[in-house]
């Protein structure tokens, strides 16, 4: 989907109602998993015995539910999300099997799992004049085991249904 320069206009901070910014945060809830795979099939890496955790999306899952014009206000809203999504233990550390951030039981994230991303990007204009957006960095705010909250679909095969991410975790 190709954002307008109108699109972008008429989003606003969810937290100051401001008018969006063409940099900003966005909250998401995505189904994820992540893989192992070799540095050398990702773009850009030239490490040929090194390995790199990478997070794969599951196709259409990722809805942003949050976006924010600044930090600033990202950190005034931050406190009620938490507590609105029933987080424990939020921004889990890195790594393949870390704690649910509801429950604390621990979450194989090589397996499908909700998560809830902030990511910091930038829509940048394209040649057609459409927008495109540039993540600048991502946080993991949560992960959640299927017990907290389910996936609520039946995936098939990880590879028909993922689009993996092109940089490492």
């Amino acid at each position: 989907m190709s954002l307008t320069h109108d699109d972008l206009a008429s989003m606003i901070c969810d937290h100051c109602g401001g008018p969006s910014t063409p940099c900003g945060l966005s909250l998401t809830r995505s189904l994820q998993w992540m893989s192992i795979v070799p540095a050398k099939d990702l773009p850009g890496y030239n490490w040929p015995s090194e390995l790199v955790e990478c997070v794969n999306i599951v196709r259409d899952s990722a809805e942003e539910i949050g976006r924010y014009c600044s930090h600033p206000c990202w950190s005034a809203a931050e406190p009620d999300w938490i507590a609105a999504l029933g987080l424990t233990r939020p921004y889990p550390p890195a790594g393949l099997a870390v704690p649910c951030s509801r429950c604390g039981t621990l979450v194989d994230r090589l397996r499908v799992h909700v998560a809830y991303n902030l990511s910091d990007e930038c829509y940048v204009e394209e040649s057609d004049g459409s927008l495109s957006v540039k993540p600048n960095d991502e946080d993991t705010l949560a992960v959640l085991c299927n017990r907290c909250e389910s996936p609520g679909v039946e995936v098939e095969t990880q590879e028909q249904t993922s689009r993996p991410e092109t940089a490492p975790a």
